[in-house]
C-alpha cells in the first residue's frame, strides 16, 4: 500500500520537472526588444486552464486528506498524554469543514484562497500541537498515524492514485504547453524573416526527451526523475539561448543596415555640401570612421560574434554623433 506521506514527496519531486509555470515562463521568449512575445491566444487556451484547475484540485484533495489524519493523529495522542487539546479540536472542525469546498473550486482564484486558507489553519494547528507538548511524543505521533492510515486505507490509496495520476498529466500538459509557446514564437519570427533553424533544432531536441519524462514519471523513482528533469532544463535553456541569440543577430543585423542608410544619406548631403562651396573634409573624415565601425560589427555578427558587434554599434553610435557635430559647425562656418 502506498503510504499517502510518501506519494506526496514523490509528487514534490515530480513537480519542479516541467509544471513551474515561474521557471519556465513564456517572457523568456522576450529577453531582447526584437524577440517576439508568444501569443497568449490558442484553441487549446480555455481547455487547458480548465483542466489544470481539476488537476490542482486532485492533487490539494490528497494534501488535505493528508493534513487531516495527522491533525486527527495529534489530538488522540494528546488525548492519551492528558494533554489540553481544546483548542487543537476546533481547529481541526474548521479545517474538516473548509476541505470539503475544495471540490467546488470553478478557478484558480478560487483554488489559490481555499489553499491559502487551509494552509494557514494546518499552521495554527501546528503551533499550538507545538504550544501544549505534542511534540514531545513524536514517536508515539508517528504510531498514531500509522495506526489511522490502516483504519483510512481505502481512502489514502484513493487520493494518492488520483493526485499521482494528476502530477503526471500535469506536468506532460505543461510540457507540451511550452513546446506550443515555442513554434508560436517561431511563428511570429519567419513572419519577420528571422532565420529560426537553429531554434527548431533546439526544439527537436528537446520534443526527444519528452518518452524518457514519460518512463520517468512512471517509474516513480527519484533519481532517475531528477536525472531527466536535468537534461529537460538543459534542452529548454539552449531553445532560450538559441532564441535569443538569433534575435539578438536580427536586432543587430537592422541597426547596421539602418546605418549603412544613413551613410547614403550622409554621402548625399556631403555632395550637396560641395555644391555650395562649403568644406567636407572633417565631415568626410568623420562619415569614413562610421562605416568602419559599422563595417567591424557585419564582420562581427557574421562571425556569430554578437558582443563584439555591440561594442562596434556603440562606438558607430558615438562616431554618428560626432558627424553630426562636425556637419552643424561647417555649416556654422559658412553663414
Amino acid at each position: 500500500m502506498r503510504i499517502i506521506i510518501v506519494v506526496l514527496v514523490l509528487i514534490a519531486c515530480l513537480s519542479f520537472v516541467i509544471a513551474q509555470n515561474e521557471t519556465l515562463n513564456q517572457t523568456e521568449f522576450n529577453e531582447t526588444e526584437s524577440a517576439p512575445e508568444p501569443s497568449e491566444e490558442s484553441p487549446q487556451s480555455n481547455e487547458p486552464a480548465q483542466s489544470e484547475v481539476s488537476d490542482a484540485v486532485t492533487i490539494l484533495d490528497a494534501k488535505k486528506a493528508a493534513l487531516s489524519l495527522a491533525a486527527s493523529s495529534a489530538i488522540e495522542v494528546a488525548k492519551e498524554k492528558n494533554l489540553n487539546y481544546s483548542e487543537l479540536t476546533p481547529i481541526r472542525d474548521e479545517f474538516e469543514k473548509q476541505k470539503d469546498t475544495i471540490g467546488n473550486v470553478q478557478d484558480r482564484a478560487s483554488l489559490f484562497a481555499t489553499e491559502d486558507l487551509l494552509q494557514n489553519l494546518a499552521k495554527q494547528f501546528l503551533l499550538k500541537a507545538k504550544e501544549i507538548g505534542v511534540r514531545a511524543y513524536g514517536s508515539r505521533l508517528k504510531d498514531k498515524i500509522s495506526q489511522l492510515k490502516e483504519t483510512r486505507a481505502n481512502e489514502s490509496e484513493y487520493y494518492s492514485e488520483r493526485a499521482i495520476e494528476a502530477r503526471k498529466i500535469a506536468i506532460l500538459r505543461s510540457f507540451d504547453h511550452h513546446v506550443d509557446i515555442v513554434n508560436n514564437a517561431i511563428n511570429k519570427s519567419e513572419s519577420r524573416n528571422v532565420s529560426v533553424i537553429e531554434v527548431k533544432a533546439a526544439l527537436d531536441e528537446f520534443v526527444s526527451l519528452k518518452p524518457e519524462l514519460v518512463s520517468a514519471i512512471n517509474s516513480m523513482n527519484k533519481d532517475q526523475i531528477l536525472a531527466t528533469n536535468k537534461r529537460v532544463k538543459e534542452a529548454w535553456k539552449k531553445i532560450r539561448d538559441v532564441f535569443i541569440d538569433v534575435h539578438l543577430g536580427d536586432k543587430i543585423q537592422r541597426s547596421i543596415d539602418r546605418g549603412n542608410s544613413i551613410t547614403s544619406v550622409a554621402e548625399s548631403n556631403i555632395r550637396k555640401l560641395k555644391s555650395a562651396r562649403i568644406q567636407t573634409g572633417a565631415i568626410e573624415s568623420r562619415l569614413a570612421e562610421f562605416r568602419k565601425y559599422l563595417e567591424d560589427a557585419q564582420e562581427a555578427v557574421n562571425s556569430g560574434d554578437y558582443v563584439a558587434a555591440q561594442d562596434a554599434l556603440r562606438s558607430a553610435r558615438n562616431s554618428l554623433n560626432e558627424l553630426k557635430t562636425t556637419h552643424d559647425k561647417a555649416i556654422e562656418v559658412k553663414t
